[in-house]
């Protein structure tokens, strides 16, 4: 499980079909704001026609995904926080000193959706090392006002796997 959520055109459609039948630009522009958020694609001044339509503009994302990966991947500042989530992760010798370290929850978190909570390290900590099996598990009370704390616990298991799920993602593939 990745942790990615994957909507459908039909999803999309139902979700932002009012919005988009209406016919007003504030209501495209907002759409084409959210999906240019959702896929990362988003910028200060968007280079899209105003009358394009949300599905085509979340095809032309999903065609364009793996070069804007590449792209913000060269930024400094991303490329810096990468180089210092690669070299923790290599040296950790546990799960508990891994999840200790701001790099690693500044890159763990924000490439799993909870980017916001790197500064909350015992909270993350405590969520990504409990069973996701457990319904009474913290991962499973804090999915109930954000599922990705779940979905990261289920992914990486740290708690049954210790550090395996990741060390063996870097220098490969990464997260």
């Amino acid at each position: 499980m990745s942790g990615l959520i994957v909507l459908s055109s039909a999803s999309i459609a139902s979700l932002f079909g009012p919005l988009q039948s209406s016919g007003s630009t504030s209501g495209s522009s907002l759409i084409r704001s959210i999906l240019d958020a959702a896929n990362g694609t988003a910028t200060s001044a968007s280079s899209a026609p105003s009358s394009l339509n949300p599905i085509t503009a979340l095809r032309i994302a999903q065609t364009n995904q793996t070069k804007d990966v590449a792209n913000e991947a060269k930024v400094p500042q991303v490329a810096r926080d990468i180089a210092n989530f690669t070299s923790a992760v290599k040296k950790a010798t546990s799960v508990k000193k891994l999840l200790q370290n701001p790099a690693v929850l500044k890159v763990l978190l924000t490439a799993n959706g909870l980017g916001s909570q790197a500064q909350y390290p015992a909270l993350v900590q405590q969520a990504l090392m409990s069973n996701p099996n457990d319904p009474n598990s913290l991962a499973n009370k804090l999915a109930n006002t954000n599922s990705q704390w779940l979905s990261v616990a289920q992914t990486y298991s740290f708690g049954s796997k210790g550090l395996s799920p990741i060390s063996h993602g870097v220098g490969a593939s990464g997260l």
